[in-house]
């Protein structure tokens, strides 16, 4: 599992303003690995990998459909650089939707767009109560999941599973007897009901990459490995400003306002 979160960090195409090699995070009780800027150029990581005949089939579950969510986008630029260095991705979404088309269009073969049951009533933002309840609900549909999981694990001959959102994380301790388990934890759900499932669940992963420190936190007791690997970006392209605002009908002397939140609930 080491030698693949060094492979994620090589096939992320991140932009930033800012140096990705510097580590200001606090120290936290639980082992943060900073991967060097430059460590991927000077040891080419893949490259080396390949010629070792070290390639990995990797299965990413992907709770959401909606191709325009965050974490799927994200999860799209990551697949596309893992497939161009030689690895096979599979992926599984949870729910169905036009997110299985951007993962085949970047490499990825695509074994299930939305299983049986979604586990839509773990969420990620609601009450501690309402989280409480969700999961008593969805322990049957959980095991039946993780099942489906695991024979489509075993059909695709996945040498790891990794796990992209909530839903997808909280079936890894029904997960890992076959495949070792990695997640990408994109964030710190709020409610306390929530986080105590991701910590309990958190205990049974390989590894767990984060976007920041502050989402490595979360699981920072739990005893496992946790690497900070900023999340893959876009390069933004050149925009005239007089041809966006023409675009958005938004005249030449009109203050602009600029808001930025969750693409979809």
């Amino acid at each position: 599992t080491e030698i693949y979160t060094l492979s994620l960090h090589d096939a992320l195409p991140i932009y930033s303003p800012q140096s990705t090699d510097r580590w200001h995070g606090p120290s936290f009780e639980g082992r943060f690995v900073r991967v060097p800027k430059d460590l991927h150029h000077s040891c080419g990581i893949d490259r080396l990998s390949l010629e070792r005949g070290i390639t990995m089939r990797v299965l990413f579950v992907n709770p959401g459909g909606d191709a325009s969510g965050g974490a799927e986008r994200s999860l799209a630029l990551l697949v596309s650089g893992l497939t161009k260095r030689g690895h096979e991705i599979g992926v599984v979404t949870l729910v169905a939707g036009s997110a299985a088309d951007e993962f085949r269009s970047a490499g990825a073969v695509v074994l299930a767009n939305g299983l049986r049951h979604s586990l839509g009533s773990i969420r990620r933002h609601g009450s501690g109560v309402s989280a409480l309840i969700g999961a008593g609900r969805m322990i049957s549909p959980t095991i039946q999941t993780a099942r489906e999981i695991r024979k489509l694990a075993r059909s695709f001959g996945a040498t790891l599973i990794h796990t992209n959102g909530l839903r997808a994380h909280v079936l890894t301790p029904l997960l890992t007897g076959a495949d070792p388990v990695v997640w990408s934890l994109r964030e710190r759900p709020p409610g306390w009901m929530a986080q105590f499932m991701i910590r309990g669940a958190a205990r049974t992963a390989s590894a767990i990459t984060a976007p920041s420190a502050f989402a490595a936190q979360l699981a920072s007791g739990c005893r496992r490995p946790v690497y900070v690997i900023a999340n893959p970006v876009e390069s933004p392209p050149s925009i005239d400003v007089n041809v966006a605002r023409d675009s958005l009908g938004i005249g030449k002397g009109r203050a602009v306002v600029g808001v930025v939140a969750h693409l979809h609930p």
